[in-house]
């Protein structure tokens, strides 16, 4: 700029006072500039989410509906002790949503006396005796059995 003969620039008291300005800008919207990258983040990340590999999706699926199975049944369980419920209407509910219903394991240590009549030899008598204890009722097994003492009985 000429003034008067005399010449003056302004130019970069112009830059300095613009990038001071940018700054002070910047400062009073930082919060607002921050949501937006948020936002901005946020949705990127759906639109990957929605064009990911199908296999992935169905298996992400699974698993949250698996994971909200066990919260359910979690849930109803504390409902039965905190209300009474009956196992009866807990295990129809159960079987109705597709869960598993309730099922108690007992352990128990029996002590049996068995006869066995007309076995050839010792060792047959042993082999019909873990034949006898042997259960055909799928819900009930024989854990482990062993012959403590065979004696022959007048």
């Amino acid at each position: 700029m000429v003034n008067n003969g005399a010449t003056v620039t302004v130019l970069p008291l112009a830059i300095e006072s613009a990038q001071r300005r940018a700054e002070r800008l910047e400062c009073e919207h930082a919060e607002e500039l921050a949501g937006l990258r948020r936002q901005h983040d946020a949705e990127g990340e759906r639109r990957r989410a929605q064009y990911a590999d199908p296999r992935e999706r169905l298996a992400a699926a699974g698993r949250a509906l698996e994971s909200f199975k066990v919260r359910v049944r979690e849930r109803a369980l504390e409902c039965k002790a905190d209300e009474g419920w009956c196992d009866e209407g807990f295990n129809a509910a159960m079987r109705d949503l597709g869960l598993p219903e309730l099922s108690y394991t007992y352990l128990a240590r029996v002590s049996v006396y068995v006869r066995v009549v007309n076995a050839e030899s010792e060792s047959v008598a042993r082999e019909w005796i873990g034949q006898a204890l042997d259960s055909t009722d799928s819900d009930v097994t024989i854990r482990d059995w062993d012959v403590d003492e065979l004696y022959v009985q007048e």
